[in-house]
């Protein structure tokens, strides 16, 4: 009789974890990869690196990401940052006062997405352009007009991203890049954005 129940309660040990385990198969299972459209929107900080450091310094900045990422993960993204990068203070007295400075950059950066679940790693590299606008005038006289001096230049641009999804089409994101522009003014900025993330298919 011990024996029969035990063979009973084997059984039906062994009916539950089936039960358990195919019946809750269609949520357990990654869902068929399909393609899906991304956009992000980010706010943190802007780092002056190398000798770029010695003219500018930290600032906040705002980011955005539009990209689109196919069933095998590759995709590419539309990447946007601004900050009013400040300008370092020179021990010059002579030299002139900075009003305003405004950093902008713009990059088509084809990445790799790594997972479909609610954690999600991607890697990116691509070039674009960076405009800085930089308005001054002379130390000491307010009521003098002021200077505008613009540059425009190609960049490289190279990206990592932690992605953490709260619900099927959203959630939160990490950024960091890493940007080199090239001609009039050679510049090394790293960055560190974090905001919101949503899909769509």
């Amino acid at each position: 009789m011990w024996s029969r129940a035990r063979r009973t309660g084997v059984a039906m040990a062994a009916l539950a974890a089936a039960v358990a385990v195919f019946g809750r198969a269609p949520d357990a299972h990654a869902r068929p990869r399909k393609a899906y459209w991304m956009v992000s929107f980010l706010g943190g900080a802007l780092l002056p690196l190398g000798e770029t450091a010695d003219e500018r310094e930290l600032g906040l900045g705002v980011g955005m990401r539009v990209g689109y990422t196919t069933r095998i993960g590759l995709g590419v993204a539309l990447t946007a940052q601004y900050s009013p990068l400040p300008v370092t203070e020179s021990d010059d007295p002579t030299a002139d006062d900075v009003v305003d400075n405004n950093f902008v950059s713009a990059a088509l950066v084809p990445r790799y997405t790594l997972g479909r679940g609610a954690l999600r790693l991607s890697i990116g590299a691509g070039g674009g352009v960076m405009l800085e606008r930089t308005t001054s005038r002379p130390a000491g006289d307010d009521m003098a007009e002021t200077n505008t001096v613009s540059v425009f230049a190609a960049s490289g641009v190279g990206e990592l991203g932690l992605e953490t999804y709260l619900w099927d089409s959203g959630g939160l994101v990490l950024t960091g890049s890493y940007l080199r522009s090239f001609g009039e003014r050679e510049s090394e900025i790293a960055s560190v954005l974090g905001g919101l993330v949503f899909t769509f298919r």
